[in-house]
């Protein structure tokens, strides 16, 4: 049996939002700390537990304890390390949420006090709202409600790329500067060329940034993601969604993580027919013409966009999923439509079914392992004595120092199927 030694590290600086000037550097206090990060989710949580020494990383704050540094909006960079005598990287950059004071009574008799900080990573920022209504200031230099409105209109063409990029410098023109400062969108990639229906792209006023990019992600052939990379870097992505058509996990290499027996602390594992699926369509606003020029929707009535287990219906029941998408392949337009482009959606479609009709058959759950900083929600995992291949959904970090130094990295894993051999990468 393999057995290993850790002496973990853990390094949380707090700078100040606006200047990024260095507050305080946190690290032989910190008494526990925890995050977590999710795939597709806008915002990851952190909470972190330090003892009320006073600091002497500062000159300027030098004397001070951390709650009379720390303020709400303050930015943080949470670095870690296993201590298996690899570099500490980078696990969270987020902003304070709250800072407190904790008093109780020890077993001794004694009061103890403790400093509680909390908060969430960069992506609170993209829950900011759009704000498309225009201020009174801009109305004095010619702004007006027309304006509004064509701003929104803006963002009803193309694919969901560029759709995506389209409403995040929107954002920024419109006076946003601190979200460029820190979100980098160079991983929102063009993996899908479908094109959104230009009448279905309205926004409401006062919606989130993140609930519009989800309204043009396209989802689920792609998946909008947001996270800290291992240097510190916030990253905005959006990438079709790692699996190939048959289903099956598909990370190239630097996304992809094996673990041994050795390695694993705790696993809890299960399959769950809750989650079986026997008729699975996509319901798209291609139109099929007839020679009189009218039209209707092709969904259930199709053949080429509908796939169904008659057996499995006749054997556990109805169990549809219905995939609904504003968006249309290339080449398609009101007036004609291009002769690929039944293909192309029924592609898509087959594609889909592949992904939902062996839900049965995945396992999911959860591992945990000795701490990891470097492991990233929606990687892959392969859990080597098993032969299993798995879709990392979240990532939780945990570090105590009582009653014994201890780091551990929890993940939620699903879509586990037998490993391939051969898979394509994404």
């Amino acid at each position: 049996m393999k057995t290993a030694n850790f002496s973990p590290k853990i390094r949380v600086i707090i700078s100040d939002l606006a200047t990024m000037t260095v507050k305080t550097t946190i690290e032989n206090d910190v008494i526990s700390l925890t995050t977590t990060k999710a795939y597709q989710r806008c915002t990851g949580s952190w909470s972190l537990t330090v003892t009320p020494r006073k600091n002497t990383s500062s000159s300027q704050y030098e004397g001070l304890q951390y709650d009379e540094i720390i303020q709400p909006n303050d930015y943080i960079k949470i670095v870690m390390g296993s201590g298996d005598g690899t570099f500490m990287v980078a696990v969270m950059a987020g902003l304070v949420t709250g800072v407190a004071i904790s008093r109780h009574v020890g077993s001794g008799g004694q009061y103890q006090r403790v400093i509680r900080i909390s908060g969430s990573d960069l992506g609170k920022m993209l829950m900011s709202e759009i704000g498309w209504d225009i201020s009174p200031a801009q109305i004095l230099v010619g702004g007006n409600q027309e304006q509004s409105w064509q701003d929104r209109k803006a963002m009803m063409v193309g694919t969901p790329a560029q759709s995506v990029r389209n409403i995040f410098h929107r954002i920024v023109e419109k006076g946003f500067f601190t979200i460029s400062k820190h979100i980098d969108t160079s991983q929102v990639r063009d993996d899908d060329d479908w094109i959104v229906l230009e009448s279905a792209g309205y926004l409401a006023k006062q919606t989130p940034i993140w609930q519009a990019m989800m309204q043009f992600e396209n989802r689920p052939y792609n998946a909008l993601w947001c996270d800290t990379d291992d240097i510190g870097f916030f990253r905005l992505g959006l990438e079709a969604y790692p699996l190939d058509k048959f289903g099956f996990v598909a990370r190239s290499a630097n996304k992809t993580i094996t673990v041994e027996d050795w390695q694993i602390t705790s696993e809890d594992i299960s399959l769950n027919d809750g989650e079986r699926v026997n008729l699975v369509t996509l319901e798209t606003p291609i139109l099929k013409y007839t020679e009189n020029g009218y039209g209707w929707p092709l969904s259930l009535s199709s053949k080429v966009l509908t796939n169904v287990d008659e057996k499995s219906i006749h054997l556990h029941g109805f169990r549809p999923h219905v995939i609904h998408t504003e968006f249309i392949p290339p080449g398609t337009n009101e007036s004609k439509q291009n002769v690929n482009v039944p293909f192309t959606a029924a592609n898509r479609a087959t594609t889909f079914w592949n992904w939902y009709r062996v839900n049965h058959e995945l396992e999911s759950g959860s591992i945990t392992i000795h701490g990891t900083p470097n492991i990233r929600a929606g990687w892959q995992l392969n859990h080597k004595s098993r032969g299993m291949s798995y879709l990392i959904e979240q990532v939780s970090h945990e570090f105590h120092v009582w009653p014994q130094i201890s780091f551990t990295t929890t993940l939620e894993i699903t879509r586990g199927r037998k490993t391939q051999v051969m898979t394509m990468s994404i």
